[in-house]
């Protein structure tokens, strides 16, 4: 009689699940941004734990610890963004007091000019075709205009952003305080039979989160450094005059953690910075404004960080396969964006301790 239910249970099983995923799909719309608050308040306490348990440690007060970590890294950011916004304020308003948008127009026409001339002649023969057919002068006037209008709009959006922010630090103080009740307070719910198996899979996604996240760190810091390295050499040598080169390696340092597409999101502002402050060089322009130059100085940081030093440090320690990388990627900037593909990658590395653990546990269920 048994054998004859278990298609049936099956069956209710699976409707079970086809029912919370449809009506997580529409409900998702209202509730994706408290999930990513949580997320992201999960993936910081599990990496700043380790640091409160100790600074308990020697102070013997957990809150005062947790308030020690966050207050910290509020201080770190808020510096860097102190000193950022005021070294490019101070570069963008003496840029925009030398130039108008005349001048812009001309500036463009003169070196458009030259830099043909320079490029071969069936290529120049074409590409005077086109011009004929469009001013890319007052082409590239739009795409600068247009380009300050986003700017705007994205400032206009930093009120949201500054809720959110501070929404995700009072949830990260509360659960960093309440760290180890909530674990216990989870595990209550165990039985004695999986008890050790629960903590064993507890330890492994703390220990995958941790890895990730603190190797996605490092990568930061030292594509921002090889970066910085990178463009000061070609200000030394070339004469480039790229400025704020320390927050260009930040920039990019901070878009590789975008996978994939963090290369072409790192190399844009460095692009229009030697575009910028390199308008109306003769010297530049025969250099085409080294556009080529910091081209090959990304992709060499980039493929030497990715390819080499990046996998030697997390593959064994992650073990996540490059096909299966680049498929939750997908997924992740489908659902989420370019937010969703930072934190995508941890996430599948803790989906997947629990899959390991669960056919552990099938296959060895009579040791349980």
């Amino acid at each position: 009689m048994s054998t004859s239910l278990n298609p049936v249970l099956r069956v209710v099983q699976i409707l079970r699940i086809a029912c919370f995923l449809a009506i997580l799909y529409l409900i998702w719309p209202y509730i994706s941004n408290v999930v990513m608050i949580l997320a992201l308040v999960f993936l910081f306490t599990t990496v700043l734990a380790p640091t409160v348990d100790r600074l308990e440690g020697k102070f013997h007060n957990r809150i005062l610890s947790v308030l020690i970590v966050l207050v910290s890294i509020l201080i770190v950011l808020g510096l860097f963004s102190y000193i950022f916004v005021a070294q490019f304020s101070t570069h963008i308003t003496n840029l925009t007091s030398s130039i108008d948008n005349e001048q812009i127009i001309n500036t463009f026409n003169n070196n458009f000019e030259q830099i043909i001339n320079k490029l071969p002649i069936f290529i120049r023969n074409f590409v005077e075709d086109q011009s004929a057919k469009m001013d890319y002068s007052t082409k590239i006037t739009n795409y600068f205009q247009s380009f300050l209008g986003q700017f705007i709009e994205l400032i206009q959006k930093i009120g949201s952003f500054v809720f959110y922010f501070f929404m995700t630090f009072i949830f990260t103080i509360i659960t960093l305080y309440e760290y180890h009740n909530f674990k216990r307070f989870f595990i209550r719910f165990i039985s004695n039979r999986y008890y050790e198996t629960s903590l064993k899979i507890l330890s492994e996604i703390e220990e995958q989160i941790s890895v990730n996240i603190r190797g996605q760190f490092r990568a930061t810091v030292r594509i921002a450094f090889m970066t910085a390295v990178g463009l000061g050499i070609l200000n030394l040598f070339f004469k480039a005059n790229i400025t704020l080169i320390i927050f260009l390696g930040i920039i990019s340092g901070i878009a590789s953690l975008i996978p994939i597409f963090g290369i072409f999101i790192g190399v844009v502002p460095a692009i229009l910075v030697s575009i910028l402050f390199n308008l109306g060089s003769e010297y530049a322009i025969n250099n085409y404004f080294f556009i080529p130059h910091i081209l090959v100085i990304f992709i060499l940081v980039f493929q030497l960080d990715k390819s080499i030093i990046s996998p030697m440090i997390l593959h064994k320690k992650v073990g996540l396969h490059p096909l299966l990388v680049l498929i939750v990627l997908i997924v992740g900037g489908d659902l989420m964006g370019p937010i969703g593909m930072l934190f995508v990658v941890p996430i599948a590395g803790v989906i997947k301790v629990f899959f390991v653990e669960i056919i552990w546990m099938v296959k060895h269920s009579y040791l349980l």
